[in-house]
């Protein structure tokens, strides 16, 4: 990874570039574990460890393979239409509309925890 590249602007100043490689993924798999978290919540779903190990499960599963001859080091690339799909797999019911969403009943919640670690 590189740490910084110095580049040369337009009108000639020299600036330094941090934002390349896995790091920069790092802030979009941040926020996409954020909006997942949130679409559980808005559908009543308290976070929990094992919530938030199917969130992880979600992004790692509902990701797309590195391409031939790419990276395999690094693992799935972010894919979030993937991690959604995963997410409504995990807990059937949930919706993503504001105006659909019911509260799921605890028991539902720990079915869904339950299937998903059988």
């Amino acid at each position: 990874m590189r740490l910084c590249r110095r580049q040369r602007r337009t009108n000639g100043q020299a600036c330094y570039t941090f934002f390349t490689g896995t790091s920069a993924a790092a802030a979009l798999v941040a926020g996409a574990g954020a909006s997942l978290s949130g679409i559980l919540r808005a559908n009543g779903i308290v976070s929990t460890r094992d919530t938030v190990r199917i969130v992880r499960d979600c992004l790692i599963n509902g990701g797309t393979a590195p391409p031939q001859g790419g990276p395999t080091e690094i693992g799935n690339m972010l894919n979030m239409a993937g991690a959604l799909t995963q997410l409504q797999a995990a807990f059937p019911g949930i919706s993503f509309r504001r105006n659909e969403r019911a509260q799921l009943a605890p028991a539902q919640v720990a079915a869904a925890v339950a299937r998903r670690y059988e």
